[in-house]
């Protein structure tokens, strides 16, 4: 398993982990600059996270139930944190007004990349 001890290292990271969770059917999150960026604009995580931390914080809220054991939770979860992120949280030009999240904004969006 790849484990990522710097940010140019996340690509074969979120690689690695994608075939794990959609091809391998194993509870293995996916993070990505989707991920980062709606987690760090929230205020749920610090631009400076890591792979580990950031992969740490979402693996623990799907083991809670009921995504715990729930492939197609875990699956779910990250599908609709790119959506969220391609289309409204995007990193020029965020619709935060638009975001289905809006109502999780601990403060007005600045629109700036993590």
């Amino acid at each position: 398993m790849i484990k990522p001890g710097s940010k140019d290292k996340w690509p074969r990271a979120k690689l690695a982990r994608a075939m794990l969770l959609y091809a391998g059917g194993h509870h293995s999150f996916v993070i990505d600059a989707y991920t980062r960026r709606i987690f760090h604009r929230h205020g749920w995580c610090k631009a400076e996270a890591g792979y580990d931390d950031l992969q740490a914080l979402c693996e623990i809220a799907l083991g809670e139930k009921p995504a715990a054991g729930r492939l197609d939770y875990w699956q779910d979860y990250h599908a609709q944190l790119v959506i969220v992120g391609k289309h409204f949280c995007r990193a020029r030009n965020p619709l935060c007004s638009q975001c289905p999240l809006k109502p999780l904004l601990p403060r007005e969006c600045s629109g700036a990349a993590e």
